[in-house]
């Protein structure tokens, strides 16, 4: 069962090298789908490299996001590393030709969330040295873009 979801809408994205594509202004939300694994916050800032693969079939995904906990200024880092592949219809969704492309399962993710001091010991403090595997997807919201993952912790 995932146990957090994270949705991030992406704002700004620019190629900066050949086969590089810079993705900055990151915001969402984190949210437990699990209430014996508390966990809201909200996204304030992040940012993407995402490099296309030789094949132009695949992309290797690493974003770092940062914000704070729900109803509180406690920070949070997120750091994850991943794989995209370029599917047809993700193809259509990056594109703006359709709006989703069904389950999670086009991006893969791994990855850790730190806390700042001051949250350490609150009922968050469960996600601090845990490694986070997702499963994600992409979908638009009308002009916008966001990336939507389900994650699980090992």
């Amino acid at each position: 069962m995932p146990v957090l979801k994270v949705v991030a809408k992406i704002s700004d994205q620019f190629p900066c090298l050949t086969g590089v594509l810079y993705v900055q202004n990151i915001t969402g939300t984190i949210s437990s789908q699990d209430p014996k694994y508390p966990f809201e916050a909200v996204i304030t800032s992040g940012h993407d490299v995402i490099r296309t693969t030789k094949s132009g079939q695949t992309a290797i995904l690493d974003a770092v996001l940062v914000g704070h906990l729900k109803d509180s200024d406690k920070k949070f880092l997120m750091k994850y590393s991943g794989h995209l592949s370029f599917s047809e219809e993700l193809v259509e969704v990056l594109t703006g030709k359709k709006t989703e492309h069904g389950p999670p399962g086009n991006v893969k993710s791994f990855g850790t969330i730190e806390l700042d001091e001051e949250a350490k010991g609150d009922k968050e403090s469960w996600v601090v040295g845990q490694t986070m595997v997702g499963n994600g997807r992409f979908f638009r919201e009308g002009e916008d873009l966001f990336v939507e993952y389900l994650t699980e912790f090992m």
